[in-house]
């Protein structure tokens, strides 16, 4: 065996052990040494060439790779290259090893017969749990010859790939602070549908359903002016008419109407005329298209898209050429059952709110939480201590009030990564804008946490690149860990 042992010591200098992969040289005893980890578990890999070896047929060659490091070790299952009639006589007798080991007697070998002339290969696979003294660990390979089918272990072994140990990261997922808002402003935005005589502007409060659409209009503006926390700032009335006539006649005509409406809420509630902006805005061929969108079932309505769609007519054009449609059914439900809808009022009422302390917060988090602004909500979280369920509600209020708000997504997604809902603060984060770094740098952390390290390193650096800190050092310490696996 002089000359078996010459030729593996000569081989064994040809492994790479630092990275536990192998180089790509085919005169090698072993090949493709590859050594996986995680916390818990390692996986060693590698193939065994056999063409090196002339096995007699009584004879069996028995290789272990055994975890070494100091004076502690590790066997893992043998690989036993036997002979012709060693490999029959084991295979007739149903031996599970030829070793004397007790130890890795337990343990079923990988056997293989080595035919002589042939090319050949074992590829071998043992996976075992990992403890903390195996940090730095060597990967040695002991060899022996068998020629009774059991023989005590030599002393010869060969190191072939180490365990590295792991890099424990030191990730990050910030807390946001909101910028605070000098100034809360906030706006409620509706429409009313107020009915005018043909070509006529003045507000008639008993014709049709007037008196309801005016009284909706009446109470969005008290449900505001009589909260003392409130104030309007401004209003914005916006007219808009139906393609009916044209152009021209339909911009002056819903522009008349928005004034009419605004001089008739100033009165009707005593107010200073000059905070209400009154803006005709015309036909609204917007709104028309999307009445049509609505109503798959309207009669011919690709001949409707085909008129809407034509870059080449204008307004008046395209109005005229609605009316021409056939049947004559087409146009009439047009102008009974969508023209009406585009001739509205939309208002907005634009109002302030006062500021409030801690205590005052404390209370308005819980009734009426759209008085506070995000920083006033954070104030009232701040007051708990972070594991208390007074700060988890602070923390949930903000992120339903504000959901596209970026702090309030990235810190209630913080809290759901910590009861290990990461779909859920995935979701959360999704109301927000996607393209924000810090959006981008919390989705990346939650992959991290769900063990998906591609999608977690493809967003941490889109994230990187729009200056995000926290996602710099994130897919840092990410690729300082799997480096080190």
């Amino acid at each position: 065996m002089k000359k078996f042992y010459n030729i593996l010591i000569c081989a064994m200098l040809l492994l790479f052990s630092a990275n536990g992969m192998a180089s790509d040289v085919t005169t090698q005893f072993v090949n493709n040494v590859r050594i996986d980890r995680n916390e818990s578990e390692v996986k060693l890999e590698m193939d065994i060439l056999l063409s090196l070896f002339d096995v007699k047929s009584n004879e069996t060659l028995i290789f272990t790779p055994v975890i070494v490091k100091g004076d502690r070790q590790m066997e893992l299952p043998a690989v036993e290259i036997m002979g012709r009639n060693a490999y029959i006589y084991h295979l007739r007798n149903d031996n599970k090893t030829v070793t004397a080991n007790p130890y890795l007697a337990q343990k079923v070998a990988t056997r293989a017969e080595r035919k002589n002339g042939i090319k050949q290969s074992v590829d071998y696979t043992a996976t075992f749990p990992f403890e903390s003294w195996m940090y730095g660990a060597n990967v040695s390979l002991f060899c022996k010859e068998s020629r009774c089918g059991c023989s005590p272990w030599g002393d010869d072994a060969f190191t072939v790939a180490s365990i590295k140990d792991v890099y424990t990261p030191q990730y990050r997922f910030s807390f946001l602070r909101p910028e605070p808002e000098p100034v809360k402003e906030r706006n409620v935005e509706k429409s009313a549908y107020i009915n005018f005589y043909v070509d006529r502007y003045a507000i008639l409060e008993n014709y049709r359903n007037n008196r309801t659409e005016l009284n909706k209009i009446l109470l969005s503006v008290d449900s505001i002016a009589d909260d003392p926390d409130c104030r309007i700032s401004s209003i914005v009335i916006k007219g808009w008419a139906s393609p009916e006539a044209t152009v021209q006649h339909n911009a002056t005509l819903s522009d008349n109407r928005a004034k009419a409406l605004a001089d008739w809420l100033a009165k009707a509630r005593n107010m200073d005329r000059s905070i209400i902006e009154a803006i005709g805005c015309g036909e609204d061929w917007n709104g028309l298209r999307a009445c049509v969108d609505a109503t798959p079932g309207l009669l011919k309505r690709q001949s409707v898209y085909d008129v809407l769609n034509n870059e080449l007519l204008d307004q008046d054009q395209k109005e005229y050429r609605l009316s021409l449609l056939q049947p004559a059914d087409i146009y009439a439900r047009i102008v009974n059952e969508f023209y009406p809808r585009l001739r509205r009022s939309d208002y907005k009422i634009t109002y302030n709110i006062r500021n409030f302390n801690l205590e005052e917060a404390r209370k308005v988090i819980n009734t009426n939480p759209t008085k506070l602004s995000l920083n006033e909500m954070y104030m009232v979280a701040g007051s708990y201590d972070a594991s208390s369920d007074e700060y988890r509600n602070a923390i949930e209020v903000a992120a339903r009030t504000y959901p596209q708000a970026v702090p309030a997504a990235v810190n209630m997604a913080a809290l759901r990564v910590q009861k290990g809902e990461y779909m859920e603060a995935l979701a959360t984060l999704l109301l927000a804008d996607q393209n924000d770094p810090y959006i981008m740098a919390a989705k990346g952390y939650i992959y991290i946490c769900m063990g998906d390290n591609n999608k977690a390193q493809e967003i941490l650096s889109k994230a990187a690149e729009k200056g995000s800190e926290e996602a710099k050092h994130n897919l840092n310490e990410l690729r300082k860990h799997l480096s080190s696996l």
